[in-house]
Order: C-alpha cells, then sequence, then structure tokens
C-alpha cells in the first residue's frame, strides 16, 4: 500500500506486537493476516472562543466551542 503526504496507514495483524503507523511512504501487507487503514491527516481541530456576544435579546454570553474541519483537495 502506497501512502500519500497528507495520509498516514495504519498496519495491523500477524507479525506486529502494536499498530504501525506509515506516513508518507509505502508498506507491505500480507493478505488474510494483517490489515491497513487509511487516515486522513487534512482534518483540524480549531478551539473557536467569543467571550463577548449578546444573543438578539441583549444579553451577554461566553461562546467556547470546538470545531472539526476538514480540507478539501
Amino acid at each position: 500500500m502506497t501512502v500519500g503526504p497528507c495520509a498516514a496507514a495504519v498496519k495491523t495483524g500477524y507479525g506486529l506486537a502494536r499498530p504501525l503507523i506509515i506516513t508518507g511512504g509505502w508498506c507491505y501487507v500480507w493478505p488474510c493476516v494483517q490489515q491497513c487503514q487509511l487516515l486522513d491527516l487534512r482534518v483540524m481541530t480549531l478551539d473557536v472562543r467569543s467571550p463577548s456576544v449578546y444573543t438578539k435579546q441583549g444579553v451577554p454570553i461566553t461562546v467556547v466551542s470546538t470545531a472539526q474541519v476538514k480540507i478539501s483537495a
């Protein structure tokens, strides 16, 4: 399996004590005894904070949130 620069491969199965993570390269997977799954690295987690937000009725609130953004190519 070949892995590009924006992805990682997670290889598991026979002969591996723990999962092997491959980025920007290749790996051989033995059919039926090992697995390899791709993980996209173009997902970013952003912390969004707005300390002075007013509701429609004029009540001040503080907004703290987390967003996950995926970049499409």
